[in-house]
């Protein structure tokens, strides 16, 4: 009689750790590829956004000061309510902007004129997170306020006024300062500073230095140019210095 001895097939106890501690290290590695994809993908997404909002706030700028008008009262519509208001005033911190609304009243008619106020102040722990930005030491940001519409001189004036205030501080113009109605206040984007040029008699000029000094009648007078300068912080997409030169539809090159 033969006897036949028989290997059981199959895997030691060694073998199978060794096979287990593989595909754990293949699925951790496999892990930190899916978690850098999307936090790659996150951050892409954010800067996209971060571009959306801030080309959607310099079309706005650009909005403003192509619906800018300078009022005397030689051509205000009604002189007797508008005169004696600009089109633009910048005085380091807050540009202020009067133009006409682009958003009828509830008749459907035209509802009178805004006054626009855009400047850069610091921000509240709440606008910062709304930003998605730390709460803690909230970042300078680039703001803009908008008074109610009105044709009435006395509520025009006070608005230009009060737009003013939009540069001294966190949150210092709310609706509760134009008290005639409504203001909205939209927080753009974190920036660190700012400047603007005027550009007039085929020159760029500081409005606020002895070359760019304005007479009475200039003052009333929209200049041809605007150079906007913005100084993005070094965590924002896109960095750096931005520039915008806005240039006034009616303008028109006069050669000799």
């Amino acid at each position: 009689m033969i006897s036949r001895t028989y290997r059981q097939a199959g895997f030691t106890l060694i073998e199978v750790l060794v096979a287990l501690l593989a595909m754990a290290m293949m699925a951790g590695l496999s892990w930190r590829g899916i978690d850098g994809l999307l936090r790659a993908r996150e951050a892409s997404l954010g800067r996209v956004d971060q571009m959306a909002v801030m080309q959607t706030a310099l079309m706005q700028w650009q909005s403003d000061l192509d619906a800018a008008v300078s009022l005397t009262s030689a051509s205000a519509a009604n002189a007797n309510q508008t005169t004696g208001l600009s089109g633009l005033s910048w005085d380091g911190r807050v540009m202020r902007i009067l133009r006409r609304a682009s958003v009828p009243d509830t008749q459907g008619a035209d509802a009178g004129l805004w006054v626009v106020s855009w400047t850069m102040r610091g921000l509240t722990p709440d606008e910062a997170e709304r930003l998605g930005l730390p709460r803690q030491n909230p970042p300078l940001g680039w703001v803009r306020t908008q008074s109610p519409a009105s044709f009435e001189r006395a509520s025009l004036e006070r608005y230009w006024a009060e737009a003013l205030q939009g540069g001294t501080g966190a949150g210092s113009v709310t609706s509760a300062s134009l008290t005639s109605g409504p203001a909205s206040t939209a927080v753009l984007f974190p920036a660190l500073q700012w400047q603007l040029y005027y550009y007039r008699d085929n020159a760029w000029s500081n409005p606020l230095s002895s070359s760019g000094a304005t007479t009475a009648v200039q003052d009333t007078a929209m200049p041809d140019g605007v150079r906007l300068q913005l100084t993005l912080p070094d965590n924002a997409s896109p960095r750096g210095t931005l520039t915008l030169d806005w240039v006034r539809p009616t303008f028109a090159v006069t050669r000799s």
